[in-house]
């Protein structure tokens, strides 16, 4: 959805879109730099907080676009996300068993929420089931991660639409859990 506003004073492009559970804003303003920058801090949020945040700010001939997000789903940095497993987050990877068997996050869980075959990735068919099976309890608090972040977003998607409400995306997933040089089993 779309929306295109004009007054006199000024004129502002709204765009409203969503992405999962992440609704963004995006805002053409006549406004110098430094007070969109001061504003984009004003709303930006830690990654493992729930909230606003702004995600990016571009600048064009004394016009800036800001694009601030509201979310329902955390996004911890990988040194976060240890943090908030060892206040008693549940690390689930939703990885394939082979890149589990790999690596992984000590203590973390493996139920991939694709396959990978000769044509590519497939859905997992049973991955709603498996997470239901796992944990009955749609309160628990998740981290949920994979290679990069893409397929943690997919799994979250599904676990949404189940009823779980305790979610984070493990940003950069398990790439950036091993270069941050945080702990995991081989």
């Amino acid at each position: 959805m779309a929306a295109i506003t004009r007054s006199a004073s000024r004129m502002a492009c709204i765009s409203v879109g969503s992405m999962s559970s992440a609704v963004c804003v995006r805002k053409a303003l006549p406004i110098p730099g430094r007070q969109v920058q001061a504003l984009t801090a004003h709303f930006r949020a830690p990654p493992a907080t729930r909230g606003l945040w702004a995600t990016s700010t571009t600048f064009r001939a004394r016009r800036a676009t800001v694009q601030v997000c509201a979310s329902a789903v955390g996004h911890p940095s990988p040194v976060e996300a240890s943090g908030l497993l060892e206040a008693g987050h549940v690390y689930l990877d939703v990885r394939t068993e082979g890149e589990y068997a790999a690596g992984h996050v000590e203590g973390s869980t493996n139920i991939p929420v694709v396959f990978m075959g000769a044509g590519g990735m497939s859905p997992n068919p049973d991955f709603g089931k498996s997470v239901e099976a796992a944990f009955p309890d749609k309160s628990t608090s998740f981290l949920v991660g994979c290679k990069s972040g893409k397929r943690s977003m997919m799994a979250i998607q599904q676990m949404e639409a189940l009823g779980y409400t305790e979610l984070n995306n493990v940003e950069q997933g398990f790439d950036g859990w091993v270069a941050n040089g945080l702990p995991y089993t081989q």
